[in-house]
């Protein structure tokens, strides 16, 4: 038996990212215009830091170490940004792009998707430019005789200089990386257990190189600053001119940097979330059975899952007079399988059931179907409802529905 300190399981992590879709999707604009803020700045502050770090390898004296080193060094304290994001709590327009998995269950529309990255990403934008323009006018920049200036200067300089290709495929990469700490750090049940799944990944996208579109607010609009508002005084002490940076400019970085890694983070966003949601998240027996009941279930099939109508639809379950309205998870040839948020009075494992079944896309419903309940799991979700999912076998061959069943193979 598992305790309650174990880690989630993949397809417990998958229903916890679509609970928190929900919840995310649904929050009022002024809350997720504040969090989107928090995030861009919580980035923000792992990205100063990280520039910081990067700053002064073998000048001085120091020892100079490797390119990779270096790089692995800053990635490593990056990670200060999303841990500030996942444990304080705030709105990443990068994560969230995690919340196609709830609308691809139908739990939120493409409207309240659409418009919870729009807020997201331009309230992760006035985060990260005023932490970036805060932070110039601290002087910050002017550390170690200019040098942690320079170190910025040449970071947004190199992301500016990448071509649309090198940018969008690299944004791909990245936040397949990021929805993956995320989607890690789902299982975890503690703090410790959050902090350390989300160091690798992020660790590896810096080090890489891989562009991610709240970090370049940061980096890219710092540079900026330094580059047009710095004083004479700066430039001398870091032996350089804001005519070496001619790639560094606004207009390539809204256009040349940020567009294209904006829909890159959004590809690789989707490919871990429709994937995942693929696997775990549509109608099918893997994500609806625990365990035992899987195997048991497997067993008993000869280790053959019957073909299943993937589409959404109501079920009426009557028991004892009393009929329960609920959500049709999946249905095959021998059984379905429907969730209900009854508080009482629904049928336990034995009770014999009547059936009516109402799918999306389809004019005649399946009525007065006679089934089994073989399997119960009763559930909470993330706002705190109480669910059960019923899993009923037909008492009998439904003609009607192996008709379906053959027009959807």
């Amino acid at each position: 038996m598992r305790g309650l300190l174990d880690n989630l399981m993949p397809k417990e992590v998958a229903l916890q990212a679509e609970d928190a879709g929900v919840i995310k999707a649904n929050l009022d604009v002024f809350s997720t215009v504040m969090l989107a803020v928090l995030a861009g700045a919580f980035i923000g502050f792992g990205a100063v830091f990280s520039t910081t770090v990067l700053t002064g390898n073998g000048l001085d004296g120091a020892i100079k170490l490797p390119f990779g080193l270096m790089r692995l060094l800053g990635g490593s304290v990056f990670c200060l940004g999303l841990i500030l994001v996942t444990i304080a709590g705030a709105e990443m327009f990068t994560g969230n792009v995690l919340l196609v998995m709830a609308a691809a269950s139908r739990k939120i529309s493409a409207r309240r998707l659409l418009r919870n990255w729009g807020i997201v990403f331009g309230g992760n934008f006035v985060g990260a430019a005023a932490t970036a323009y805060l932070i110039f006018l601290s002087g910050q920049y002017r550390l170690m005789d200019g040098q942690v200036g320079l170190t910025a200067l040449r970071i947004a300089e190199a992301k500016c200089e990448l071509n649309f290709v090198e940018a969008l495929t690299r944004a791909i990469f990245c936040n397949i990386l990021v929805c993956l700490a995320i989607w890690l750090s789902l299982s975890g049940r503690t703090v410790i257990d959050k902090i350390a799944v989300i160091l690798f990944p992020i660790t590896a996208f810096v080090t890489s190189g891989f562009e991610h579109s709240v970090a370049n607010m940061y980096f890219i609009s710092f540079g900026l600053f330094v580059k047009e508002q710095a004083g004479p005084q700066f430039w001398q002490m870091a032996g350089a001119s804001a005519d070496h940076f001619a790639a560094l400019h606004w207009r390539q970085f809204l256009l040349g940097n940020l567009v294209p890694v904006t829909l890159g983070n959004t590809l690789g966003g989707l490919v871990v979330g429709l994937m995942y949601w693929g696997i775990y998240c549509r109608p099918n027996i893997l994500m609806r059975y625990d365990d035992r009941e899987l195997l048991r279930q497997l067993i008993k099939d000869g280790g053959r899952l019957s073909k299943q109508i993937e589409c959404g639809g109501k079920v009426a379950l009557i028991f004892q007079g009393r009929t329960f309205h609920g959500k049709l998870r999946s249905l095959g040839s021998v059984g379905l399988m429907g969730e209900f948020y009854e508080a009482s009075g629904l049928p336990a494992m034995g009770d014999a059931v009547i059936l009516d079944v109402e799918l999306d896309g389809r004019p005649a419903p399946f009525s007065g179907l006679h089934g089994k309940v073989v399997d119960t799991l009763h559930g909470k979700n993330l706002m705190g409802r109480d669910y059960m999912t019923c899993r009923v076998r037909f008492a009998e061959d439904a003609p009607e529905i192996k008709d379906a069943l053959r027009a959807a193979q």
